[in-house]
């Protein structure tokens, strides 16, 4: 059975539909993220005082990142990932971020960048309501870590 035209064509309609949202929110992301991103590499840690494995804090950074990417960010569960991290395991999983820009798969299997690169904490300004990243801020305080965005 043969598809006609017509049909072909109204099958691309959701993925036109879909690339129109994704400019609408790749420019909503863009308009309120004006800083530039913090050199993670200068970050130093102490290994001998990580109280988590690296393994672990890799794990943690790569959670942080799949929660902000996604479409729906839930405080309590950045917060949970990151409740009872020492100094130096908070600077680790920062480093472990390092530098990531938002990304979309349009289709399986593949990944697109759209967006500038952020650290984890220009993440949590971004993505983060002005009282969830307020109170995320006076969480981090008590880490030794440059917050100035």
């Amino acid at each position: 059975m043969a598809i006609s035209k017509t049909y072909r064509k109204l099958a691309i309609l959701p993925y036109l539909v879909g690339g129109g949202v994704i400019i609408y929110f790749l420019f909503k992301f863009l308009k309120r993220n004006g800083q530039t991103a913090l050199n993670v590499k200068n970050i130093s840690v102490k290994k001998s005082d990580l109280s988590k494995s690296l393994t672990a804090l890799k794990i943690i950074a790569d959670n942080q990142f799949i929660q902000l990417n996604g479409y729906g960010t839930s405080y309590s569960d950045l917060i949970e990932d990151i409740e009872g991290l020492n100094n130096e395991d908070l600077k680790q999983v920062f480093k472990f971020f390092g530098l990531r820009c938002s990304t979309i798969s349009l289709f399986p299997g593949t990944s697109q960048c759209v967006s500038p690169k952020l650290n984890l904490f220009q993440w949590y300004k971004t993505d983060l309501t002005e009282s969830n990243y307020n109170l995320m801020m006076e969480k981090m305080a008590k880490y030794r870590i440059n917050l100035k965005l």
